[in-house]
């Protein structure tokens, strides 16, 4: 689900008209993902498996070449564990600062009547590289977006600790710091050599980082990694149909089974063993499907008890969506429960004492 949608379509419309490697499709169509609807990549014609159906080369895509600035190099000292989210950072940052660019800041709106994105509107300059990286800023979705999709990025701490020592859910908090943490070194050192660059602000900072998750792919891990416009409209299935590999300064996407004309494009984000907590906590993804019904009677009760849908976050609130589908027993128990309870019969004209007695004997 690496997020775009309609108002995106003419302007990734421009992407692909500027020399990728993609002859076997240019069509981009709306799905449905678990209940929600967003553009992804379809195929125009019958493909056999193991065809190559997209090829980026190095100079469309964001690569560890265009983030060695000195400016980009603040995380780089953080222990091994902790270089993935050190190249996150990264990514983020070099999109914060595409953004300011390309859209102008939140502060550009005070100083004139028009708001930024219209003067800084998409408009073709004739520069084919400028414009290429224009036309993906513009599709990307706003920070509000990314709050309605219910990321823990956008979480308050003092809700994130709810999910300290609950199963699937508990590394969570952690993985969260640990990323904004590497974010928060990268944004200091970077605002401290900007030279006469915009600052970047924190929120745009985030923006980048919710943004860049979701759109990197891995190129042999400890932090090396690209971003790829287009190539990010690929959504995510546990049944996928296509896989991604990084040969030499080539970015692939190739067909592990036959596809038909029509037939959306789709990758695994993660292998089947990571599951749809990690799904959600990483891309916001609501997969009820994959788990339905495979945790463990053990851990669905310590997860019904946190009662996460009392949660004011929607990623809270989405995760208790989430136990309802892979826990059902204990969601049938607790509907039993709740049809069972007998409200006490309370006269309406009794004393105001009587039924505050009689109510409290009840709870």
């Amino acid at each position: 689900m690496r997020t775009c949608w309609h108002e995106g379509h003419q302007r990734l419309a421009t992407i692909l008209a500027l020399g990728l490697q993609n002859c076997l499709l240019r069509n981009i169509k709306d799905f449905e993902h678990g209940g929600a609807t967003m553009s992804g990549l379809a195929s125009e014609i019958d493909i056999r498996a193991g065809k190559e159906v997209l090829g980026f080369p190095e100079h469309t895509r964001v690569t560890d070449a265009q983030l060695q600035d000195e400016r980009f190099l603040g995380c780089d000292g953080l222990e091994e564990s902790l270089k993935m989210g050190c190249g996150y950072a990264k990514h983020a940052m070099w999109l914060a600062e595409k953004k300011l660019q390309v859209l102008g800041s939140d502060a550009d709106d005070a100083k004139g009547w028009l708001p930024s994105w219209i003067r800084h509107r998409l408009v073709e300059t004739g520069d084919a590289e400028k414009d290429y990286w224009a036309a993906w800023i513009h599709s990307l979705p706003k920070y509000e977006d990314y709050q309605q999709l219910g990321l823990p990025l956008t979480a308050s701490p003092a809700e994130l600790v709810k999910l300290r020592g609950l199963p699937k859910f508990g590394s969570v908090p952690a993985w969260t710091e640990d990323l904004q943490g590497a974010l928060r070194k990268e944004l200091d050192f970077y605002n401290a050599r900007r030279g006469n660059r915009p600052e970047i602000t924190w929120k745009d900072a985030l923006w980048g980082l919710m943004a860049a998750f979701p759109r990197t792919f891995d190129c042999g891990g400890q932090g090396h990694m690209t971003m790829a416009p287009v190539g990010d409209m690929v959504n995510h299935s546990s049944t996928p149909n296509l896989v991604y590999h990084c040969e030499r300064d080539m970015l692939k996407f190739t067909t592990r089974r036959a596809v038909r004309a029509g037939d959306e494009l789709l990758v695994a984000y993660h292998p089947p063993k990571d599951g749809s907590a990690m799904l959600l906590s990483q891309y916001g993804i609501l997969d009820t499907e994959s788990d339905k019904g495979s945790w463990s009677e053990d851990d669905c009760r310590v997860l019904h008890d946190a009662h996460l849908e009392q949660s004011e976050s929607t990623y809270l609130k989405n995760a208790a969506k989430l136990i309802d589908a892979n826990c059902p027993a204990m969601r049938a128990k607790a509907d039993v429960l709740q049809a069972n309870v007998q409200v006490p019969w309370i006269p309406l004209h009794a004393p105001r004492e009587w039924r505050r007695s009689r109510w409290q004997g009840f709870l």
